[in-house]
């Protein structure tokens, strides 16, 4: 029924708001030594912010960082993140990865170099492409693909436009 439960503490009282999406009441309940107030808000009301589209990891990862230093609780920096970035940003699960990260030392925000799959091109093989495209001006992609075959045809079309 809700999405989001803010705790707002102002004068004395509790007040809860609870993220619904059709309508807007509130209620006043007195227990033990204090007087809760709900209020229910539609969602427009607490969406008032831009989002900031379009964040890089490392944008995102800095301001984990900072909160992280500021003794914020993952959930909660999670929650922030959500409110100014989108709730697309970062799941939960990668707002704690990255706190945990953190707290183990790690400095640099940015991604880590991983070695990934080898590239087939390499300026040799792009040298004897251009050579072959020189000496026959007349030529076809499947013609070159059958000369080289230890490239795909995609990556011969990539090599001859651009060169």
């Amino acid at each position: 029924m809700f999405r989001a439960t803010l705790c707002l503490s102002s004068g004395g009282q509790i007040v809860l708001i609870q993220h619904l999406e059709r309508y807007s009441r509130s209620s006043t309940v007195r227990c033990a030594h204090r007087t809760v107030t709900y209020v229910y808000v539609c969602s427009s009301a607490l969406n008032m912010f831009k989002t900031i589209e379009g964040a890089t990891d490392c944008e995102i990862r800095s301001v984990i960082r900072f909160l992280k230093y500021r003794n914020v609780l993952p959930s909660e920096i999670h929650h922030q993140i959500c409110q100014v970035y989108g709730d697309n940003a970062m799941s939960d699960g990668m707002v704690r990865k990255c706190v945990r990260m953190f707290n183990e030392g790690r400095k640099n925000v940015h991604d880590e170099a991983r070695s990934g799959r080898p590239s087939l091109v390499n300026d040799d093989l792009v040298c004897k492409v251009n050579e072959r495209v020189h000496d026959g001006r007349r030529f076809t992609i499947s013609d070159l693909s059958l000369h080289f075959p230890q490239i795909s045809s995609t990556l011969v079309y990539d090599i001859v436009s651009s060169g």
